[in-house]
């Protein structure tokens, strides 16, 4: 009798145990939610502040008028070709001295400063105000001309699950949303430049894509290699004379070596 009443009672100790730790496990899981939600709110106001300073609605397209792409087989309406907004970059430098660019894809959430300093590492958890949130800022690769001069420049951003930053750098993923977002823009104080994109690769930290060379046919290779393993297929022509511009994000489990890069060569607009 005793030890049936001794099973019992140690049965209903790891039941109630059990119990708790599934609730701690909750609590915490709920916690982390409500961080993120939180932190997800206060990027997106910071962002909002900061597009009510320097963003303006484009005054007009020009020219409004079908043209073709760089490629020279495609064409496509003014209202994809040229941005619909202007954003004072100079005014964006005065508040936020370590901004050098502004990233734009029309119809998402990718609406953003590129903040750069000589360390990868002080926008990867940083807003651009400065303040600690795990959303971090879009940046470009401390080695880089803040010019975007060099034959290949590389902007950071995580990928986020509410679709901010470079979340939606994901969906390049699958051929149609190519299709309705050729293109984005990139606004520095000294040019405009539309990003006319032409491949995005599945590949990891290690990959020749983060490479530097200015050897003309390691150049030559790395357009064709990149075109070659696209998730998708663009008519841009690219050349070894061209800028290019790669957007790196994270696309797989946290702390994993697994990247996703969407890559487009920049054409200044005359605007």
């Amino acid at each position: 009798m005793d030890c049936k009443k001794r099973s019992f009672n140690k049965g209903k100790i790891l039941y109630y145990v059990l119990i708790v730790l599934l609730s701690a496990v909750f609590l915490y899981s709920a916690i982390q939610i409500l961080l993120y939600v939180i932190e997800g709110k206060r990027a997106s106001d910071v962002t909002e502040e900061i597009i009510e300073l320097v963003v303006k609605p484009a005054a007009s397209l020009a020219p409004a008028v079908t043209e073709p792409n760089e490629g020279g087989t495609d064409a496509r309406p003014a209202s994809l070709l040229y941005p619909d907004i202007n954003v004072d970059v100079k005014a964006l430098r005065e508040k936020y001295p370590d901004s050098i660019a502004w990233l734009y894809l029309p119809g998402t959430e990718l609406h953003y400063p590129v903040m750069q300093t000589d360390s990868n590492s002080d926008y990867l958890y940083r807003l651009p105000n400065g303040k600690q949130n795990s959303a971090g800022s879009l940046f470009l690769e401390a080695a880089d001309p803040s010019d975007f001069s060099s034959f290949v420049s590389i902007i950071y951003g995580h990928n986020m699950n509410n679709g901010s930053m470079f979340g939606r750098l994901m969906d390049y993923r699958y051929g149609n949303f190519f299709e309705e977002h050729p293109y984005l823009f990139l606004f520095t104080e000294e040019a405009v430049y539309r990003v006319e994109l032409f491949a995005g690769v599945h590949t990891n930290v290690d990959s020749y894509i983060y490479s530097r060379t200015s050897d003309p046919q390691e150049m030559d290779r790395f357009i064709a290699e990149s075109k070659r393993r696209s998730t998708f297929t663009s008519s841009v022509t690219v050349t070894v004379e061209d800028r290019i511009l790669a957007l790196s994000t994270c696309s797989g489990a946290v702390n994993s070596p697994d990247r996703f890069v969407v890559m487009g060569k920049l054409v200044p607009l005359d605007i």
